[in-house]
């Protein structure tokens, strides 16, 4: 029985030398599957910390665009209301010119100017201007501010609140222009 204890023996250390290598080698295939596995879920981790870090950059690039955006509307708006508060004032003053101001203004048109018959000067209503008589006088409910000259069916109007409407665009630019340098 001794040479069945030895053939069973080898037979036995061959078997368990064989079972240490086959699991030597599933050991150092594991691991090096292991090892794949975790080298694919790092660089899937360093992808998705990637996309996240650029989708957070993407998000902060247009809150601070749109923050920049309604900045900018802010200042905007203000310039606008401003320029319109100015225009109010100026339209302000021209409707309370005193009636001193507005005949000081009427007396230096009619100084370059060749009174003909048939003139008139139109003013606004409720205006009364010490002017000689010699120069007829009607008034026009519509004329808010300054005065008209009427010759021959033609009216040269000085209506001052007409004038600033139509320069209106120039002179925003140029309140602007001065609002920015402030």
């Amino acid at each position: 029985m001794s040479n069945l204890d030895n053939i069973t023996h080898k037979i036995q250390s061959e078997a368990k030398a064989e079972a240490e290598a086959i699991l030597d080698r599933a050991q150092k295939d594991s691991n090096s599957y292991l090892e794949g596995v975790k080298a694919e879920l790092e660089a899937e981790i360093a992808r998705q910390v990637k996309y996240a870090e650029e989708k957070a950059e993407a998000s902060k690039d247009r809150v601070m665009a749109g923050a920049r955006l309604q900045a900018r509307d802010q200042v905007l708006s203000a310039q606008q209301d401003l320029i319109n508060q100015i225009f109010d004032q100026a339209k302000a003053k021209l409707i309370a010119m005193s009636d001193r101001e507005l005949l000081n203004l009427v007396k230096a048109r009619l100084e370059s100017y060749e009174p003909e018959t048939g003139d008139v000067l139109i003013l606004p209503l409720g205006r009364k201007l010490a002017l000689p008589p010699e120069i007829p006088v009607e008034y026009d409910p519509q004329l808010k501010s300054g005065f008209a000259l009427r010759r021959g069916g033609v009216s040269e109007k000085h209506d001052y609140l007409e004038i600033l409407e139509f320069q209106r665009d120039d002179l925003e630019q140029a309140l602007l222009d001065l609002v920015q340098k402030a």
